[in-house]
């Protein structure tokens, strides 16, 4: 995260994560903030309303940074979108993603972990199901894939994937993580939508 210009503000947002390692997020109070750091109740309500709106300042942030990766590798394409033709473009994005993950993983492991904010695990899915919604090229004969569910699918793996990196100490690189994540999309495209797409069922004229 790059919430670094108020030494304050850090200093509270990393106190945060060390208490939602220790107890349910609900548990914890400004008191509790402002205790463990020192400081005066005041000082905290001029940088934020509550503990809530900290915590969605934060995630919002993320979920901003995240975004600009994919959109930052958007640009870089001449044509189409990153998935799933040009394959060294979808290694290159999903490096950037984990290794933004990897620089944050104090608090990534917290708030995806069994004490952290379903609803921003909520947010990370939606975010990628739009993506894959608005950005996976179909054919006209496959049309009528149910894209919407196979990126639900798809969204919940990743999700999967990286609480799954986080929560076994992260033993692989952000590239070798990556390179995998690149294969199984591989995969998965050229055999389960391609079977999809030359199933008649989808191919019927109407």
């Amino acid at each position: 995260m790059s919430l670094k210009s108020d030494k304050t503000k850090k200093l509270i947002i990393d106190t945060l994560v060390k208490l939602m390692g220790e107890k349910d997020f609900d548990k914890i109070t400004v008191k509790d903030l402002t205790d463990a750091l020192d400081i005066n109740r005041g000082t905290f309500y001029l940088h934020y309303k509550d503990k809530y709106d900290l915590l969605e300042q934060i995630e919002n942030e993320i979920l901003g940074e995240i975004n600009e990766i994919v959109v930052t590798s958007q640009k870089k394409l001449t044509s189409g979108f990153i998935f799933p033709a040009n394959e060294e473009a979808v290694l290159n994005t999903f490096i950037s993603i984990y290794r933004y993950i990897n620089e944050n993983a104090d608090f990534m492991k917290i708030i995806l972990g069994p004490n952290g904010d379903l609803s921003f695990q909520m947010k990370i899915r939606n975010l990628v199901e739009d993506w894959l919604v608005l950005n996976v090229p179909v054919s006209d004969a496959a049309e009528k894939l149910p894209i919407k569910y196979l990126a639900a699918i798809a969204s919940s793996a990743q999700l999967g994937i990286i609480q799954k990196w986080l929560k076994s100490g992260m033993k692989e690189t952000p590239e070798e993580l990556a390179s995998f994540v690149r294969d199984i999309i591989s995969s998965i495209y050229k055999g389960v939508i391609k079977d999809l797409i030359e199933n008649p069922y989808y191919n019927k004229k109407d």
